[in-house]
């Protein structure tokens, strides 16, 4: 009976991998700046949007694009990804940030980030926060660090932080 039920648990933690990464799926050797350009997406219909749908966002469709030039694009990103709240816990804000500016590959403790420099910023849901606290909680930073998770090919992942960090991931 226990090994049937360890079997069960290890089935269980498996097909999460896929939604959810831990300290285990960082990429933990430096990827060469090639091995990361591209598109990455996520679209409402993705089982990685389930997060999102549920803290309230209602358009999802977002991308980053990194350039070989060291430059990328990144279009309607939830607000969530960039003030790292999760928005079932916290007072939802919602927001969709299109945003451009230069990257670069980053070293935090023993796992590697792409930090994104934030030049140019807009919002396209007419987002306007009237509690001055959450207004500063909420503001768009001017550099955001983004998580590489280990696969074929990489992803992106957004952390948000709710009761545990939730990760948002971005698929090529």
């Amino acid at each position: 009976m226990r090994l049937f039920a360890a079997i069960v648990l290890l089935t269980v933690l498996a097909g999460c991998k896929k939604s959810r990464f831990g300290w285990t799926d960082r990429l933990i050797e430096e990827p060469h700046k090639s091995e990361l350009v591209g598109l990455y997406r996520l679209q409402k219909s993705d089982p990685e949007a389930v997060d999102l749908i549920e803290m309230g966002y209602k358009r999802i469709d977002c991308s980053v694009e990194l350039k070989t030039d060291g430059t990328y694009q990144a279009e309607k990103l939830p607000g969530c990804f960039l003030h790292g709240w999760d928005e079932r816990y916290y007072e939802f804000t919602g927001g969709l940030y299109s945003m451009s500016g230069r990257w670069e590959i980053v070293r935090d403790k023993s796992v590697f980030n792409v930090k994104l420099s934030i030049d140019v910023i807009s919002e396209h849901t007419g987002l306007t926060i009237t509690d001055p606290k959450l207004a500063t909680e909420r503001k768009p930073p001017s550099k955001l660090d983004v998580a590489l998770v280990s696969g074929s090919p990489i992803e992106l992942g957004f952390l948000v932080f709710g009761s545990d960090f939730v990760p948002m991931r971005l698929s090529r």
